[in-house]
């Protein structure tokens, strides 16, 4: 269960050192993406690294920090470089260019990262003991990073088409909804731990929008799309891959239309009014979000239903006549 110093050390703490973090960039560098950039990473890593202390001590969080051995022990190395490109777009106009290749390179990075720490990677060893049954082709290797690297990509490249967009607000809120949504999922689905991470996310996003609007910065979490990007995909895909039975597609396809809608940029259109603008992202995010945590919420009283109903208290009762 999760108790109310979890909620502290996952959610205020991260949303105040998102807010600092944010307003002190901003005040160094008047830079809305060093500022946002600056603001999520640190709240994440406060968040993820209090949580860890809580559970496991300064020592044993310390050496995750410097030897990263578990899957969720990787996204704070994974914002990092996910941070990188859009830093290098701020230094000059050479810096555009040399950004997408860094962006390709990190959206392979990530799933191949977290894949080969799978018991069922061919390389693990398990595997090469001969322990596994359901052993991940070379072939399912390459498919599996290859087509999440893109999808992560496309969703990158449409982030960034909502810089000096309207709405930053809705923007926000809206991603927040989606982390929301994506914990409650991943926590139904059995990892409370992971849900937690998630949880993180989503408050380092508010605090950051906060002390955005404070300061009357216009942008929104696009301006961080690269650390976001690295958060939300890769705990979805830890919890995909180390969750028993893994998401749901059609959950996951669900979550993806909704990130989607929340974060990316709407085509320019001078006849269509900003406030149905904001109408239509939001119903193209919330209807599949709710859906989605229907879904899953739906999954979660069968399996509990199903629990409930097996055979308790003697072991032997199945092969009693």
């Amino acid at each position: 269960m999760i108790s109310i110093a979890d909620l502290l050390i996952g959610g205020l703490l991260p949303a105040a050192v998102a807010a600092l973090a944010l307003s002190a960039a901003w005040r160094l560098t008047g830079s809305a993406t060093t500022a946002w950039v600056a603001g999520f990473v640190c709240g994440y890593l406060s968040g993820h690294w209090g949580l860890d202390v809580r559970g496991a001590g300064v020592a044993d969080t310390a050496l995750r920090a410097l030897r990263p051995h578990e899957a969720r022990d990787w996204l704070p190395v994974l914002l990092v470089v996910f941070s990188v490109p859009e830093i290098v777009t701020l230094s000059e106009k050479r810096g555009r260019v040399v950004a997408w290749p860094l962006r390709a390179a990190a959206c392979a990075f990530l799933p191949w990262r977290l894949l080969s720490l799978h018991r069922d990677y061919p390389t693990s060893e398990l595997v090469t003991a001969g322990l596994s049954e359901e052993a991940f082709s070379w072939a399912d290797v390459f498919l599996g990073v290859s087509g999440f690297a893109l999808g992560m990509l496309v969703l990158w490249r449409a982030a960034l088409a909502a810089q000096d967009q309207a709405a930053p607000v809705c923007r926000s809120l809206l991603v927040m909804a989606v982390a929301i949504g994506l914990a409650v999922i991943v926590a139904l689905s059995g990892s409370l731990t992971t849900g937690q991470l998630i949880g993180v996310v989503a408050a380092a996003v508010g605090g950051s929008g906060v002390a955005a609007v404070l300061l009357r910065i216009c942008s929104g979490p696009e301006a961080a799309s690269g650390p976001l990007l690295a958060a939300v995909g890769g705990l979805f895909l830890v919890a995909h891959l180390f969750i028993e039975g893994g998401i749901d597609p059609l959950v996951a396809a669900l979550l993806g239309v909704s990130l989607v809608a929340a974060l990316s940029g709407l085509p320019k259109s001078e006849r269509v009014p900003r406030c149905w603008q904001t109408t239509v992202r939001s119903a193209i995010c919330l209807v599949p979000l709710v859906v989605a945590v229907a879904l899953a919420g739906w999954d979660f009283a069968a399996t509990q239903s199903l629990s409930a109903a097996e055979p308790q208290g003697n072991p032997y009762l199945n092969w009693q006549r």
